[in-house]
């Protein structure tokens, strides 16, 4: 049956109302609502069963019968969180109506009746959200509009004013029936604001006035975005730092869960955040946490905690993850669940609970995974440590649960060169006179490095067993001014009796171009240019190489790198060698050098230069040696494991060495085969010839020789190459080799 109004009644109405405001008008706030009185409308439908017509998703359905519902304003434009939109919400569900006005708060205040006529609207549905509006055509294309202001009171009848509506109580699971709650003002219990964006505003207030997603989580990890208009006027407020109820608009965006507050009064977040109250909490030091690890993962007591200063930037490391350090000079990564990020920024003090997490190595560095409770305590600073890239390296391959991995240190007088880069970012090779260590920065952290730095901070790590240094922003470099070049010396291979190879490289010109380069070398230390036993190898920064000549044999000399410009000479690190004696054979038994992980590389060792390929120097107590170290191979199907001289040894007639299979728990293969082929070549590494494949013990070194057909006077190289069995992993049983002995 169609609702028809009444003529005479309306305009008696009309009158009344219009007397009421005259009357009262000088006792109101001029943005204060009338009080209507009761309308005598018959409504026909409910909000739920216009709803149900349910458009699809960009679909526009006229509404062609004579359709009234009523309901009462649960939001406005009061805020300018809303733009030309009320609510309106029933017993049954709740709908938008787009209004081509503004100002609609002093007309449709909170809790104010109101009756839609609705026959010649549409129900829209805007990527899962269904709204009322009209329908224009814009080049000849169908979209919506909102209701023109001079049309509204043809749709829109306003009844009286009544209480605001209560918020429904819901859980953040019944939110997934989209259909049931949006629109509805709801009511979540037990949120607070994701770490992440406890120091946001709650949207833009920039030029831009972005809208902006704040994320919202509760205890068990759920979270929701509450979205804020640039143009709201809460928008440069900080998000509250407690946990309680968020009241709002439920609306959606296709299938993405979103909140819509009307002002800040709607989120009353003053209880204390998410796991920050465990009055057991018993705080440990890091360092008696890292003692947990003896060699194998290791379960943190309940109740247990740590307190620390961040010593980490998040720009330059992975999101969610935090080094932190404390009073005993340790310090450790931690990784926060997505839900716990603490947000925290370099000099917060985190106090963090730990109990019942595990602390492992994670790539050889030490961590606490799934940290999912943080709170800020304060701030403060941590004093670096001032030591040599040669004592992090000596300390990082130490025991893992008391070296100085996620602590700060300070480097002096280094020199610092790219290495490779990538859309991540960048390595650098950073260089001091004992040696060079990788740092790693990230693009985010929009940082150039200079190619010389007096003083370089960061925190120490280990990645896939090599050790680097991270800084945390630009302050950590302090770039170098002296107008002399930088030099490094390299390391010296190919020792004879009488000759060795070395050399050098520039990394820093300077103020003014370097006019000569080359290695100057003497008996005695720290030799200088002023000798005449020097080369001159080329000018300008890079790389070179520098033929040492007319040694005595069985004689020990200092090595020094040179670098000439207008300002001075400059030095590279010394480096010492000792050249082979008359007719003695050589042996190389590892025990000097260091390298912990199996990345390809070259090794300085007592009788020169070696390349590791998939190989490593082992000190593990599961390596077979005879001394301190031993090299250690291990090889996949598809790649070679091996030792091999980048020098040449003269008259080389016989190789000794020992091999053997290393203890490492291999599972079902310990008892397969262990067995490594000696390679030589007679023409500085071009061709080589290979000999056959000795099989060797598991557990025990086992002492081997190989013949070479060389004279007195050829030159011979040798490359030892692990052929034992390869297990289901794809990795080949692991070998140890040591006193490696060339037999003239």
């Amino acid at each position: 049956m169609k609702n028809r109004f009444s003529l005479v009644g309306l305009a008696s109405l009309l009158i009344v109302l219009a007397t009421a405001l005259a009357i009262s008008s000088c006792k109101k706030r001029f943005d204060e609502p009338a009080t209507f009185a009761p309308v005598n409308i018959d409504t026909n439908t409910t909000i739920r069963q216009l709803k149900n017509l349910s458009p699809s998703s960009g679909q526009l359905i006229e509404i062609t019968n004579d359709v009234v519902f009523k309901g009462r304003v649960t939001a406005n434009d009061r805020s300018g969180n809303i733009y030309k939109m009320i609510y309106l919400q029933d017993e049954s569900a709740a709908i938008g109506i787009e209004l081509d006005a503004t100002g609609l708060y002093n007309q449709y205040p909170l809790g104010r009746e109101v009756y839609v006529k609705a026959k010649g609207l549409y129900l829209v549905n805007e990527a899962g959200m269904l709204k009322l509006a009209t329908r224009t055509v814009v080049q000849g294309t169908p979209t919506v509009s909102a209701i023109p202001s001079t049309l509204i009171d043809r749709y829109i009848v306003r009844g009286e004013l009544k209480d605001r509506v209560e918020p429904v109580d819901v859980t953040l699971a019944q939110l997934d029936n989209l259909s049931q709650y949006q629109s509805m003002l709801i009511r979540l219990t037990d949120f607070e604001v994701a770490n992440a964006d406890l120091n946001k505003t709650f949207a833009d207030t920039s030029a831009n006035r972005a809208t902006t997603n704040i994320n919202f989580r509760n205890c068990s990890g759920g979270s929701i975005i509450v979205r804020s208009s640039g143009y709201a006027n809460f928008a440069g407020i900080r998000v509250p730092q407690g946990r309680g109820t968020v009241t709002a608009i439920f609306t959606v965006f296709n299938t993405t869960k979103q909140l819509l507050i009307r002002d800040t009064t709607d989120v009353q977040l003053n209880g204390p955040r998410c796991g920050a109250a465990n009055p057991n909490l018993q705080v440990k030091t890091i360092q008696e946490i890292r003692a947990l690890y003896t060699g194998a993962p290791a379960t943190i007591p309940a109740n247990t905690g740590i307190e620390g200063i961040v010593v980490s930037n998040t720009a330059n490391e992975a999101a969610g993850n935090y080094r932190i350090q404390d009073a005993s000079g340790s310090g450790i990564q931690l990784r926060f669940t997505t839900a716990a990020n603490p947000g925290a920024v370099l000099g917060d003090k985190l106090l963090v609970d730990l109990s019942g997490l595990t602390v492992e190595l994670f790539n050889g560095d030490m961590q606490v995974n799934n940290v999912f409770s943080a709170t800020k305590t304060g701030t403060g600073t941590i004093t670096p440590r001032a030591t040599t890239v040669a004592a992090i390296n000596t300390n990082l391959a130490g025991s893992p649960s008391n070296n100085w991995a996620s602590t700060v240190v300070t480097l002096s007088n280094v020199t610092i060169s790219q290495v490779s880069t990538s859309g991540a970012g960048t390595n650098y090779s950073v260089t001091d006179a004992t040696g060079s260590i990788i740092s790693f920065v990230r693009t985010g952290l929009g940082i150039t490095l200079p190619p010389a730095a007096s003083s370089f901070t960061g925190y120490v790590s280990i990645f896939n067993g090599t050790p680097q240094i991270t800084i945390r922003s630009a302050a950590d470099v302090v770039a170098a001014t002296t107008p002399e070049a930088a030099v490094t010396t390299a390391a010296v291979t190919g020792i004879t009796q009488t000759a060795a190879t070395s050399g050098g490289n520039v990394t820093y010109a300077g103020t003014t171009a370097v006019t000569a380069r080359g290695v100057v070398w003497s008996t005695s230390q720290n030799p200088t240019v002023a000798l005449s036993t020097k080369t001159v190898d080329g000018s300008g920064t890079g790389t070179f190489t520098s033929a040492i000549t007319g040694l005595t044999a069985n004689t020990t000399y200092y090595v020094r790198a040179y670098a000439t410009n207008s300002s001075g000479t400059s030095y590279g690190n010394q480096v010492t060698f000792t050249t082979a004696a008359a007719g003695a054979n050589v042996i190389e038994n590892f025990e000097t050098g260091a390298k912990t992980n199996y990345t390809d590389a070259a090794v300085a060792l007592t009788t020169g230069s070696w390349f590791f390929t998939d190989g490593l120097l082992g000190t593990d107590a599961n390596d077979l040696k005879a001394g301190a170290q031993s090299a250690r191979l291990r090889g996949t199907a598809t790649k070679d494991a091996s030792i091999k001289m980048e020098f040449d040894v003269q008259g080389v007639q016989k190789v000794k060495f020992k091999f053997g299979g290393s203890t490492f728990n291999e599972g079902t293969d310990d008892a397969q085969e262990i067995s490594v082929q000696l390679k030589y070549s007679k023409n500085g590494g071009t061709t080589w010839t290979t000999l056959a494949k000795k099989v060797g013990a598991r557990g025990s070194l086992t002492a081997t020789e190989y013949d070479i057909p060389a004279t007195a006077t050829e030159n011979v190289r040798i490359e030892i190459v692990n052929t034992s069995f390869l297990r289901s992993t794809g990795n080949r049983l692991r070998v140890n080799i040591d006193d490696v002995e060339l037999v003239k």
